[in-house]
This record gives structure tokens, sequence and C-alpha cells, in this order.
């Protein structure tokens, strides 16, 4: 019988139990819930996709965000043993394909008889990971590193707590609204672009909106016969992985003297990530001026307790804030290709060399 998508997943990542679920989010859901995590305060790094604190929200607890480590750029054990009342349970985050301090994470929280999620869903194809604490979650949504367009997955070594989490994915409904999670992402986007530089306290309305959609984010898997996306992508992640590092590697040759590449040791490049050189947003402006041109860019995570939290409090996540100031993401997946490369760095020359010592 040719093996399945949760088959390979687990033979990847040395797991001996898993199910699909119906996004990343919902395999976050379903995780916190199957661990007995309701009403609790959830560690997360403040670095993060929108996704983690929202699926913390929808889960029925409360996030506590802490800030990254500058060499991960995730969660590390210092602000953790810095926090340790503020918390009951541990997200960690292999961010942006970056892998994380997963063994100092989880031996911290072995040693403290804390829950530890682990978050993959952007960082599949990284070296040892998958495998650690009491959980992990994949995303196979769209940009992912093995993008099928929608459905998650959920490994974990404990019989009992499979059984536990097919019960809850049951008591989940069926996708109905396809444009749901688009139009929170765009809403998302818009907010950023046009308070994140402004007037902060404006972005707090989408975590408003977004817990308000409730379980309508939160999805059944499909049945197993309609994951032959997954199926092919995880059959071709290595060759896809080996495709993003050329890629990569391309772009680094070129633009290494505007700024300091991330090096993405163990990780997997999902995006080329470098901190520009030049007052803080120069990389906004720059990915704005590269959006006029026709080319794909990002910054890193805006702080995500801006846009769920009404009020902050100033200098706590330096790390955080010095990130998304400073670090510019481009494309590396299959949609670019030399051409591409070419043309994306070209403008990036040419316009901070123009720019970038402006003010902000």
């Amino acid at each position: 019988m040719p093996k399945t998508a949760i088959d390979l997943l687990k033979d990847m990542h040395g797991r001996s139990h898993g199910l699909m679920a119906g996004s990343g989010t919902s395999a976050l859901v379903l995780a916190l819930w199957g661990l007995g995590l309701t009403g609790k305060r959830i560690a997360i790094p403040n670095g993060v996709c929108y996704s983690v604190p929202l699926a913390v929200h929808l889960s029925g607890n409360d996030p506590v965000y802490l800030d990254i480590d500058r060499e991960t750029l995730s969660v590390g054990v210092a602000q953790l043993k810095k926090y340790r009342t503020w918390y009951d349970a541990v997200i960690a985050v292999h961010n942006y394909g970056a892998r994380c301090d997963i063994e100092g994470v989880a031996e911290y929280c072995a040693a403290e008889g804390l829950p530890l999620v682990e978050d993959c869903c952007v960082a599949l194809g990284a070296k040892d990971i998958g495998h650690w604490g009491d959980a992990s979650v994949f995303s196979f949504g769209g940009g992912k590193i093995v993008d099928a367009g929608g459905s998650g997955a959920l490994l974990c070594d404990d019989g009992e707590l499979e059984g536990d989490l097919r019960q809850l994915e049951r008591c989940l409904g069926w996708r109905t609204d396809g444009q749901l999670v688009g139009s929170l992402s765009a809403m998302h986007t818009r907010l950023y672009n046009r308070w994140y530089a402004e007037d902060k306290p404006r972005l707090a309305v989408f975590g408003e909106v977004a817990r308000g959609c409730g379980r309508d984010l939160l999805w059944r898997a499909m049945p197993m016969s309609e994951h032959g996306a997954v199926v092919d992508g995880l059959r071709g992640l290595r060759d896809s992985i080996d495709e993003r590092w050329c890629k990569w590697e391309n772009l680094r040759r070129r633009l290494t003297r505007f700024g300091k590449p991330f090096i993405h040791e163990c990780g997997v490049d999902w995006r080329f990530n470098i901190s520009i050189d030049g007052p803080p947003g120069t990389n906004k402006r720059l990915m704005h001026h590269l959006h006029s041109k026709g080319y794909k860019a990002s910054t890193w995570h805006a702080p995500a307790d801006l846009f769920f939290a009404e009020r902050r409090q100033p200098g706590r996540w330096p790390v955080t804030d010095w990130v998304a100031d400073h670090i510019l993401n481009l494309w590396v997946d299959h949609t670019v290709d030399d051409d591409y490369i070419e043309g994306v760095s070209g403008e990036v020359k040419k316009w901070l060399d123009t720019h970038s010592n402006e003010p902000s």
C-alpha cells in the first residue's frame, strides 16, 4: 500500500503517531487542546506569524509574548527563564525557516514539567526538527515549503494523545469559506502598511476581528485521498530545498555588501533574509519600492503583540522590534528564476545606492 502523507512525515521526523489537520492553525489549536491547555498562558515568540497568537486565542488560552533571540530569531532559554512565572506552556517556533534552539528549549521545558509544542510550519526540511516536545505541527498552506494550497499535520509519540486529538478533530467543521483566511491576511497586510510606522495602537483592531471569526478558522482534515499534493511535495522535498539554496546563494553573492544575510544553520531557506544597512524602516521602504516594480518582498514579522493587544510595554522586546525594522525577505521558491533574481537584486542595489541613508 502506498504511504500516506502522515506515513511520510512520521518517517522523516522519527515520530510514531500523527494525523492530518485542516490547516497549520487548526493543528496548533488541536495540539493545545489535546494537551489539556485551556485557560492557560502560552509562551510564544513576539516576532512571529499572527497565526500563532491567533491559535492560542482560538484554543481558549492567552499568549505571553517573549522577545526573540538574535542568533536564532525565535524564543530562547534565557527569555523562558527570565519570565518563568508568566506562562504555563511553550510553543517553540522555527521562524522563517530558521531553526530555533529547540534542544535547549526542550530540555528546559522537560526540567520544568512544561508542555511543549514545536511549530514547524515554515521550516519543513530543516535538520533535526519535528520530534521535540509533546507534539510537532506542520502546514501545507500557500507559500509554505510544501505548498498544497492548504491542510496541516500534527505528530506525536503518544498513542493516547493521538486518539484524543482525533476525537477533538472530529468536533471541527469542514472548510466552507475559502476566502476567510485570505481576507484576514489581506487585512493584516493593509493595517501593517498603513499604521505600523505612524500609529501602532491602531493595529490591535486586527486581533478583535480575527478572534471574532472563532471556529470558522478551524477545520477538519480532508480525506486522505485528497492529500496527493502533500505526498508529492514531501517526496520532492529535497530537490525543492536544493533549488531554494541555489537561489539563496545567488542572492547572497549579489547583495552581501548591502547588509548581513541571515544564514540558517541547520535550517531551511524559506526566503532570503537580509538585515538592511540604514536607518530603522529602510527595509519597509525598500519593500514597497520592490512591490511597485512587480517584485515579491516582505519584512520580518512585525511584533505580534501589536495586533492583539491595545497597549504594550516599551522596550520589552528590543530584538523583536529591531528585526522588524531591519530585515528584508526575498522569494527563493519555484515562482522565481535566475532572471528574476538578477532583476530584483539589481533593483535592490539601485534603490539602496540612492536611498539607504535617507531618514525613515
